[in-house]
């Protein structure tokens, strides 16, 4: 219950963002024992921008021997590398999000698997695209990543999806069945 709540904190579900607090709980909580190695993992993903040596710390302790499928350590420690791609986008154009504009910073990461993708966007208080089945083909030519998908939530449950390293573009758009409503989004990385 306290990882959950501390995940509502640095989502601002059902109140206020409250970073700190979230990133202290789930701090504690991963230094516990095994059955909390999944708040490893939420501490990586939520230091990954603005503490990344926490998200480093937080890999090396769930990651230990035994533990690593449990939270995805490959995808992990592929993220908190100093190759790891993660990205500061602002938003160039959005229509349907509240408390988004124009001119807006978001966080943007993805890992590649293959011919498979993971990726996770997220600007103010909406993630728009990373739920945990999130995934989409992408391709890497010269060292540039590109890729995505186009169906939206009533199609796969989540929304549409693209990044073009080589471009430097990233969007987001859903349609009315999604949690956030129809929104439109495309940022510069």
């Amino acid at each position: 219950m306290c990882a959950r709540w501390a995940q509502y904190q640095l989502r601002g579900i059902g109140g206020p963002i409250e970073r700190e607090q979230a990133l202290a709980t789930l701090s504690f909580l991963c230094q516990q024992e095994e059955n909390f190695r999944h708040s490893c993992s939420q501490l990586v993903h939520g230091a990954l921008f603005d503490n990344l040596e926490l998200a480093r710390a937080a890999v090396r302790r769930g990651c230990r021997e035994g533990s690593e499928r449990a939270i995805g350590c490959d995808d992990l420690v592929q993220l908190t590398s100093d190759e790891g791609m993660r990205f500061e986008p602002r938003v160039v154009e959005v229509t349907g999000l509240e408390g988004v504009a124009v001119g807006d910073r978001c966080q943007a990461w993805v890992m590649k698997r293959g011919e498979e993708c993971g990726g996770f966007l997220a600007c103010g208080n909406h993630t728009l695209y990373g739920q945990t089945t999130s995934s989409f083909p992408c391709s890497e030519s010269g060292g540039q990543l590109s890729g995505g998908e186009d169906m939206v939530s009533a199609r796969d449950g989540d929304p549409a999806f693209r990044i073009d390293i080589a471009a430097g573009t990233i969007s987001a758009t859903d349609d009315e069945t999604g949690p956030r409503g129809a929104f439109e989004l495309r940022a510069a990385l």
